[in-house]
């Protein structure tokens, strides 16, 4: 049994996981660009009167926190809408009416559950803030937003359910008319939504919400801060990657490698040079420096599933000479390397061209 161990609460994210979470940002940045989002990096730790001013001195006992005076405490991150909020006001940038304040952040939020202390600590989250308009139409462009988020995931068989919460039956009634006439299916719920005062909202995938949000215009006020209309959203990330992973979602990933290289006889020199050149023209390269026994290195390669390997030995790489080893058909025979480069070379001119 480990000695140590990871921290209860958290996780590692290990290679394929953080792949899949990287495809995932991509496509998530990609759609939110032509929106008009811009990206906001935010510290780990807030002040922890931040959190209890919105929440009430009861978000304590849910709060990682250093430090016991309320006034100096600083907290880990348990709201990014709330950092991008402060940041916000910090930075004056509702002056500016001209446009939609528009803010977009992907981090991990930490809330402590005090009744179930094995529970998650970690939530990995993608979250978007847009201030400064009262203009319910700002939420439809915002849900379709979200919807064509999930159906470049390829998440198509999604339900919207919207709240009218607090929102005028007017307005409720225009922003119905503008999903239809989107053609974008919906059901109505008679619910109300906590920290949303207007519209409100949830995606949901296979009975799993994968995204909520909506309107608050108490968010800033509730601050002590100037008036200004807001509204939200809020991917969650970890449910989404988990649909992604365990369904035939999941993306076809690259090759963990293109090549491995192999000396023979500790030409490491040569191996290196080798490896740098594949390297110039984004060949996925590694090299490996375990002494092999020659007659059984080929069956240690085969097992590592590496589209191909490239033996390096001294009388041969003074000739130029390297062998290629096909881990698949088990093929392998000699060549000189710099005419296996420029082939190289010229076979992805023509990937590229085509």
């Amino acid at each position: 049994m480990a000695k140590y161990k990871c921290v209860t609460g958290f996780k590692d994210v290990y290679n394929t996981e953080h792949k899949i979470e990287g495809y995932i940002l991509d496509i998530i940045n990609e759609v939110s660009e032509t929106y008009n989002f811009k990206y906001i990096d935010l510290p780990e730790f807030e002040q922890t009167m931040l959190y209890t001013d919105y929440y009430g001195e009861e978000i304590k006992d849910s709060l990682f926190t250093i430090g016991s005076r309320a006034t100096s405490s600083i907290s880990l991150k348990y709201s990014n809408i709330l950092s991008i909020v402060r940041s916000i006001i910090e930075n004056k940038l509702y002056v500016d009416r001209s446009l939609p304040i528009k803010l977009m952040t992907q981090d991990r939020v930490y809330k402590f559950n005090k009744r179930h202390k094995k529970a998650n600590v970690v939530y990995n989250e993608y979250n978007y803030v847009i201030a400064g308009v009262s203009n319910h139409y700002v939420d439809v462009e915002t849900i379709v937003m979200a919807l064509d988020i999930f159906v470049s995931l390829g998440m198509e068989e999604i339900k919207l359910v919207i709240y009218k919460n607090e929102l005028k039956v007017a307005e409720f009634n225009d922003i119905k008319k503008s999903l239809d006439k989107l053609n974008i299916e919906y059901e109505v719920s008679k619910d109300k939504k906590e920290h949303y005062d207007k519209i409100s909202y949830e995606i949901i995938y296979n009975d799993t919400i994968v995204a909520h949000g909506g309107r608050h215009d108490f968010l800033f006020t509730r601050l002590e801060a100037p008036d200004v209309p807001s509204s939200s959203l809020t991917l969650d990330i970890d449910e989404i990657k988990n649909i992604i992973e365990y369904t035939s979602l999941t993306p076809k990933m690259e090759e963990e490698l293109d090549f491995l290289i192999v000396s023979l006889d500790k030409e490491y020199d040569a191996v290196i040079d080798i490896a740098c050149k594949l390297r110039e023209y984004g060949v996925k390269v590694d090299v490996s420096y375990n002494e092999y026994e020659e007659r059984r290195v080929r069956d240690f390669i085969d097992r590592m599933n590496i589209p191909y390997t490239i033996f390096v030995n001294k009388k041969d790489i003074k000739k130029g000479i390297v062998t290629i080893r096909n881990s698949i058909s088990k093929n392998e025979g000699e060549v000189y390397f710099e005419e296996f480069l420029e082939e190289l070379i010229e076979n992805n001119r023509h990937h590229h061209d085509n």
